[in-house]
């Protein structure tokens, strides 16, 4: 039974707001003219700004009680590896990472509390220094926005996974400076928090040149999913790693698409990633090298269609979903037309408020709601 939350809407909406006003003084003060695609250092001045914009967030995400479906879960998950000797970790366990924030959060708070305050935190620098590595070419404050609207509150929940998500999304600007090396450290280092993670490898090698042969090959692929989806799963369901989040099915009975699911994908896909392949043109104009960005960004639809049939999938579509926040405003700071801009803003403003209140106000999605601190 829904009941409406107003104390909660309110909580979060001032946290949501703060972040966005911060963000964007926190772009008027380091805007400088940079003829540079990427910085590849953050300067001192970013660092305060990034640590001073993560502590709201930070407190609210890290001191709620019982909020997220997978809250407690991370409770036992704490007391269990509490109990392990630091060796057992580094060479029984995987994911060696998150348990190091385990150790830390015991030494420094003696309670999982700790535990929610550090990741939060490292989400959220690791998010907030994602869009910052952009520098001039668009809007933090509707980066900000984009982010809190649609995945902020999945970082309440699937903890684990959204410090990977948020540390690759970081790391996609040495993909576009082409430092495969450095990406791949950034890559196995968000692995040893999630191991799904290590999918992203893939991400450096989808940068193909326009109107080319591979780049309308990979076009066909994407719109081809669900009919090699049989084909995918039965390869992915003979590697064990993946088992356990796998529904078994027969090869090749395309009776066991569900072709509804398929259709609403393709709806919200089209409806969110639409307007940036509108402007495809304008943005690659501002710099080639975006053309990867959107590469990667379509890879989300077949995962998701993928998640037809299994969990696993729809967790990796995190990671290419994840750039609607750094694509999104770049298509917006692409646009020359004032009145185009201006709709294309409005577009947006509604959707993400709407996708907001249907998933997370109205579905509770991920059990967000209601809002209660450990103080409460």
């Amino acid at each position: 039974m829904f009941i409406f939350d107003l104390k909660s809407l309110i909580v979060y909406s001032v946290v949501f707001l703060l972040s966005i006003l911060l963000m964007k003084r926190y772009q008027i003060v380091m805007n400088k003219k940079d003829s540079n695609l990427i910085e590849d250092k953050l300067k001192f001045t970013d660092i305060k700004y990034i640590f001073i914009i993560s502590i709201i967030p930070t407190l609210i995400g890290g001191l709620r009680y019982g909020v997220g479906t997978d809250y407690f879960n991370y409770w036992e998950m704490y007391y269990w590896y509490n109990n392990l000797s630091i060796l057992e970790l580094v060479v029984q366990e995987d994911e060696r990472l998150f348990k190091a924030i385990i150790i830390i959060s015991d030494i420094l708070f003696n309670n999982p509390v700790g535990m929610f305050i550090l990741s939060q935190f490292i989400t959220m620098f690791f998010i907030l220094a994602s869009i910052a590595s952009y520098k001039n070419k668009l809007s933090y404050s509707v980066a900000i926005f984009i982010f809190y609207m649609a995945f902020w509150s999945l970082s309440l929940n699937i903890t684990r996974q959204f410090i990977a998500v948020a540390i690759v999304l970081f790391a996609l600007k040495y993909i576009l400076k082409k430092s495969f090396i450095k990406y791949l450290i950034l890559i196995i280092i968000a692995s040893q928090f999630h191991l799904s993670a290590l999918f992203c490898i893939i991400f450096y090698f989808l940068s193909f040149k326009r109107s080319t042969y591979m780049q309308y090959m990979y076009y066909s692929c994407i719109i081809l999913t669900p009919i090699a989806i049989p084909i995918l799963l039965n390869i992915i369901n003979r590697v064990g790693f993946f088992q356990e989040y796998i529904i078994k099915y027969e090869m090749l009975n395309l009776l066991q698409v569900d072709w509804a699911y398929t259709a609403k994908t393709l709806f919200w896909f089209l409806i969110i990633v639409g307007p940036i392949f509108i402007f495809k043109k304008a943005i690659t104009n501002q710099n080639e090298k975006y053309n990867i960005l959107l590469n990667i960004l379509l890879l989300e639809l077949p995962l998701v269609y993928l998640g037809n049939f299994n969990l696993f999938a729809n967790r990796l579509a995190l990671f290419p979903q994840i750039l609607q926040i750094i694509m999104i405003p770049l298509t917006i700071n692409s646009i020359k037309n004032t009145n185009e801009k201006k709709l294309v803003i409005l577009y947006y403003l509604i959707l993400f408020v709407f996708i907001y209140i249907q998933r997370f106000v109205f579905s509770n999605q991920g059990d967000v709601y209601p809002y209660i601190s450990i103080f409460n």
